[in-house]
């Protein structure tokens, strides 16, 4: 959310679907969206270079998941991230 609304208000849905044999979540807002100046982290290898305080979030969730989606939110405004994590057979 600090990311996506300057003066700290404004609307995050956060949605789950939970199968048997994985979960999905899924965060958007309709807020200013990523500007990204240097490419998202990885699944794997781990980035080489340290990470800003901003980029943190989305490195921790690829560090503990299996797929991300980054992109555009609801009506073209805004990111929309889905990530999911399976579960062990």
């Amino acid at each position: 959310m600090r990311h996506a609304y300057e003066n700290g208000s404004g609307a995050v849905s956060v949605r789950y679907e939970l199968g048997a044999d994985a979960v999905a979540v899924e965060v958007t807002d309709t807020g200013q969206g990523f500007a990204f100046d240097r490419p998202v982290p990885q699944l794997s290898p781990p980035p080489e270079e340290d990470l800003r305080e901003d980029e943190m979030g989305l490195a921790i969730i690829h560090a503990l998941v299996d797929e991300v989606e980054i992109g555009t939110g609801p009506e073209g405004a805004g990111t929309r991230i889905r990530f999911t994590k399976r579960f062990a057979p």
